[in-house]
């Protein structure tokens, strides 16, 4: 498996990823197939769901919602006040930020508040990643929607092809199969 996610990294850029779905089933699996992602991290997952061979599914060993940890730090409305301390603190190197669009959709982070953590983000070389935190199938959004987001909310113009989204890319995989955060569905 390790080695069949490092080939699919290798010969694409950008990965189509939906870094943060909360649950996975049957719908979601649809909406992930039609837009092309290769791979999705789930906080859960439903009964017996069938995930095709093309996409591969990783779910959190910790609950996201209630423990920062590790090098993917997702922000919600409870721990944005409190991501630089953690940022600045933390043991080892946060990889990226995660956002997702349903604390957008539901009013929950504030983009002012938000737009006066980014510049500490950028200075520090963390890229800000945003995935769909569908619960179902009409909260997915496709990777064209999700990189848009990450452009909108960074100064840098092209941020997919600059040095810091290079390396996160490069990094992702490997921390999601290293097996201390993730573990396969």
């Amino acid at each position: 498996m390790i080695k069949e996610i490092g080939e699919k990294i290798s010969r694409t850029n950008v990965l189509p990823i939906d870094l943060y779905i909360k649950i996975i089933d049957e719908e979601i699996i649809e909406m992930a197939r039609l837009f092309n992602f290769k791979t999705l991290v789930c906080h859960c997952a439903g009964r017996q769901t069938v995930v095709p061979p093309t996409i591969t599914v990783l779910r959190y060993k910790y609950d996201p919602e209630k423990n920062i940890k590790g090098p993917l730090v997702k922000i919600n409305s409870e721990n944005l006040e409190a991501l630089t301390d953690y940022v600045k603190n933390h043991p080892n190197k946060t990889q990226a930020i995660i956002l997702n669009f349903n604390e957008f959709r539901e009013g929950r982070i504030d983009y002012f508040a938000l737009s006066y953590k980014l510049p500490f983000f950028q200075k520090h070389n963390i890229p800000i990643v945003f995935g769909s935190g569908a619960s179902n199938a009409s909260h997915v959004v496709p990777a064209v929607t999700l990189r848009a987001a990450v452009k909108y909310l960074t100064p840098k113009r092209d941020p997919d092809n600059s040095k810091t989204y290079k390396k996160f890319y490069k990094n992702l995989m490997a921390i999601l199969v290293q097996g201390k955060y993730f573990e396969p569905y």
